[in-house]
């Protein structure tokens, strides 16, 4: 019984290790197919893609207002939170009335941002529909908005929108509100 569970063994060790080794074929004069083992140091360097970079969802981080009037944001514009959630807390995007004055916080560092199209009704220096690029042309935003209520003062709800960002071909969507005003 030793024997053959030794024998089984053996068996399994070469059959692994012979699945595990490439091999290539060849035919012979005679059509004959012939395997070879080669060593696994071998490689074709045709077939070998070097990994560069691994491209990875953007990682958008809210701010508070304090925080974007220190970077240089702030005043009239259009600011935008993640849906259900606390504005003060969790501003996501700010979009001035000013040219250029477009910020957002992407993995972990400040993002100014240049509007390249508009589309939709305009308030408040905006429109339903925007396209941004960051200014090192890696980041691209698509901000779609629908107004609300009119506020007291200068100022319209954003009930519904969406943020969809996207780097290094990868791209987050957050469903989003906000408000508009001056």
């Amino acid at each position: 019984m030793k024997t053959i569970l030794k024998c089984s063994l053996a068996l399994l060790f070469f059959a692994s290790i012979s699945a595990c080794t490439p091999q290539s074929s060849v035919s012979n004069n005679s059509g004959e197919t012939i395997t070879s083992q080669t060593s696994q140091t071998e490689t074709n360097s045709s077939n070998v893609t070097p990994v560069t970079e691994v491209a990875t969802v953007p990682q958008v981080e809210g701010f508070t207002m304090d925080e974007l009037f220190d970077n240089g944001g702030g005043g009239c514009g259009m600011s935008l939170w993640k849906a259900g959630s606390n504005p003060p807390e969790t501003t996501l995007f700010f979009n001035g009335t000013e040219a250029n004055s477009t910020l957002m916080k992407i993995n972990g560092e400040w993002v100014k941002l240049n509007r390249t199209e508009a589309t939709g009704e305009d308030f408040y220096g905006q429109k339903n529909s925007q396209m941004f690029i960051s200014e090192d042309g890696e980041i691209e935003v698509k901000v779609d908005v629908e107004l609300g209520e009119k506020g007291e003062i200068e100022s319209v709800a954003i009930p519904q929108g969406t943020l969809q960002i996207e780097q290094a071909g990868e791209t987050v969507e957050i469903p989003v509100v906000g408000d508009a005003g001056c």
